[in-house]
């Protein structure tokens, strides 16, 4: 589901979050760092960084926040990468409707969804409700749209709520930033798309699987054994199910190409991790095609071996 629309909606309900004033006893005692003014709770979660060191994530080596932005930061460079790093909650906000042209341009509220080398708390509580702030240390925005949110932390949000220690693996410089308007593709390509949250407060979690249409159209296990004939061995990272007429809103270019994609009921949308690299397939319910998603945002036909089907 996208986090745009569940904080509008969100929005809606929720424009002010009250005080709380309760003490929590948290396991641990590695501080949050609060805004000024403010006591920081205690943390129930690891020390950071450190507990890190040598551990992997789907198989890749996982790195810093400020690593990773190292990487974003030399040059064009979309390759899968594992960070390591802290999620703060966010708070409902009202945004204005903005239009966009492509899912990896930031509008309100994306700024609120970063990943951060420090435990940090950003939200203030008060008499009259809460407020946000920007991280004081390294951080970069993420894209956490079309994935499960089930790790993150419940509403109402307010400064006790700690920050979700996470490990997540995805890329900077998404292909889709071609489809941002001229002005905020350097934005876009910046912007961490993540393709999977494999680790949250120290538990692994499972490949997020989004059914946007229940009930239509083959299940998930169905288009990951035809993924399996066709590219054995991969990891799957996560899929979406939806109608043929929201592929645009996840790949414009395929369904500007691909007019005939739009107009099935559903289809699968999945990303694995093949030798440290993305691929994307999309599988229609229909007809059991599989098709690959190419760097330029073409949609090739998968050759199939007769039978799998």
């Amino acid at each position: 589901m996208s986090w745009r629309r569940l904080l509008a909606s969100a929005a809606v309900v929720i424009l002010a979050i009250g005080a709380v004033s309760v003490g929590i006893a948290l396991r641990g005692s590695t501080g949050i760092v609060a805004p000024d003014g403010m006591t920081p709770e205690p943390s129930a979660l690891p020390s950071g960084s450190e507990s890190w060191a040598g551990r992997d994530t789907m198989g890749l080596p996982t790195i810093s926040v400020g690593d990773a932005i190292a990487v974003r930061d030399a040059g064009v460079d979309d390759r899968e990468i594992a960070v390591h790093g802290w999620f703060a909650p966010f708070l409902p906000v009202p945004c204005p409707y903005t239009p966009a042209t492509s899912p990896v341009q930031p509008v309100c509220p994306d700024d609120q969804m970063v990943l951060m080398e420090a435990p940090e708390s950003l939200v203030t509580s008060n008499g009259n409700g809460s407020s946000r702030r920007s991280p004081t240390g390294p951080h970069f925005q993420i894209d956490v749209d079309d994935l499960d949110g089930g790790w993150q932390p419940r509403l109402p949000v307010t400064a006790a709520t700690p920050p979700v220690e996470i490990a997540v693996v995805g890329h900077f410089d998404d292909r889709r930033s071609a489809s941002c308007p001229v002005d905020v593709q350097a934005a876009c390509r910046d912007r961490f798309v993540v393709d999977r949250v494999g680790w949250a407060n120290g538990e692994a979690l499972p490949t997020s699987l989004v059914d946007e249409v229940p009930g239509a159209g083959r299940t998930f296990e169905e288009a990951q054994t035809i993924i399996d004939v066709v590219r054995p061995g991969v990891a799957i990272l996560s899929g979406v199910h939806v109608a043929g007429a929201e592929l645009g809103r996840i790949e414009p270019i395929v369904a500007a190409r691909r007019g005939g994609l739009v107009q099935e009921e559903a289809l699968w949308i999945v990303r694995v991790l093949s030798d440290g690299a993305l691929a994307t397939y999309l599988f229609v319910d229909a007809t059991g095609d599989l098709y690959e998603v190419t760097a330029d945002g073409a949609a090739l036909m998968a050759p199939i071996t007769d039978g799998t089907d």
